[in-house]
């Protein structure tokens, strides 16, 4: 960008409404195109365009709905506040392909998984950074029970199997693009 003053049109107010002042001028940042009418024609944002809290408010799958159930399950589950840190090595199940992802990097690279671990809960996120829906697999000793949770729950799939040669569990999780798998773990 060349300078952070080169920035400043990208950073914009979050807009409250979906139209500007006119329409409500006591809403929070509506003056903040009238106080800085330089930048005006460069700006991102638009009326209407679907980016306000107005807009987005009681949307499912909107940005603010999304972030607004995270956050609610951060609230609930101790295991996400306060559980230990444990990643986990999965490996993508590949069905066929090259082992390019579209985005230009590996497939193996696309999806982070980790756990969190409490006394009190147990919940593995999966985070896919890919633009196409990907599957990954991971063994453990003791299979992990469980569903998914969040805003992807049905876009997202969640699986225990046993590998017969080692009698070991297999976990398959199956995540949307640009989506993450929160699966929450029952105490059995």
């Amino acid at each position: 960008f060349g300078s952070d003053a080169n920035d400043i049109p990208r950073r914009e107010p979050f807009k409250w409404t979906a139209a500007g002042p006119g329409e409500n001028p006591d809403s929070p940042m509506t003056d903040y195109w009238r106080a800085h009418a330089g930048v005006i024609e460069k700006r991102f944002s638009r009326d209407g365009d679907g980016r306000s809290v107005e807009e987005q408010q009681g949307r499912p799958g909107s940005v603010l709905e999304t972030y607004r159930e995270l956050i609610r399950l951060r609230r609930e589950s101790v295991a996400l506040r306060r559980g230990d840190y444990l990643p986990i090595k999965a490996d993508e199940v590949v069905s066929g392909g090259d082992g390019q992802d579209a985005d230009g990097g590996s497939t193996g690279d696309a999806v982070w998984v980790f756990g969190r671990i409490h006394d009190k809960g147990k919940m593995v996120v999966a985070v896919n950074v890919s633009t196409r829906e990907r599957t990954v697999a991971f063994a453990r000793s003791r299979a992990w029970h469980g569903r998914v949770v969040g805003p992807w729950r049905d876009r997202a799939t969640y699986e225990v199997g046993e590998d017969a040669s080692s009698g070991r569990a297999i976990h398959t999780i199956t995540v949307p693009p640009l989506g993450v798998a929160l699966v929450e773990i029952a105490e059995r």
